[in-house]
């Protein structure tokens, strides 16, 4: 395993535990869910960022990636930088907005965040669930239709997890 692959799942691994936490554990569970929500998410920012960058290193500088898994990747990354810029962004616009607009602005960054761990931290999961179920043999590369399956959970998931959430509910 390469240096920047094992830096990447370190921070890819503690961004997603940091996801979990923060989506389960958000600042109205009370000052301290809000204290240890700020820092955590702080610590997310910068894995995120991290680790988004040394995963485009090991993706595209590793001989045993496939090129469709480097491109399903890169769009993926692409993505979690999106997400984790708009939160970022709107959670600071939120620290000096009133009323209403404040409101706007943390629905915002809700809604990028849970993107950014549906849709980005699970994303390369998403990718291998056809192998885990035995839609592929071991060692085989999957056929297109297989890889696109990968593409659709968050289309699915994502609404699903914003309703549970702003219902204060699992699912």
């Amino acid at each position: 395993m390469s240096l920047p692959f094992r830096v990447h799942l370190i921070c890819a691994g503690t961004t997603t535990i940091i996801c979990v936490w923060n989506l389960w554990r958000t600042p109205s569970c009370g000052t301290v869910a809000k204290a240890v929500h700020k820092a955590l998410g702080r610590i997310a920012m910068c894995t995120s960022l991290i680790g988004l960058s040394f995963g485009y290193v090991a993706a595209w500088t590793m001989p045993n990636v496939p090129r469709a898994s480097k491109i399903g990747l890169s769009v993926v990354g692409l993505l979690q930088l999106k997400e984790t810029l708009i939160g970022f962004r709107a959670i600071k616009q939120a620290q000096r907005a009133k009323g209403d607009e404040k409101k706007a602005l943390i629905e915002k960054h809700r809604v990028a965040m849970h993107r950014l761990f549906f849709g980005c931290c699970l994303g390369p999961a998403w990718f291998r669930v056809p192998g885990w179920i035995g839609l592929i043999p071991a060692g085989q590369v999957a056929p297109p239709w297989v890889q696109f399956l990968g593409v659709l959970p968050p289309f699915v998931i994502v609404p699903l997890a914003l309703k549970a959430s702003a219902g204060k509910r699992f699912l």
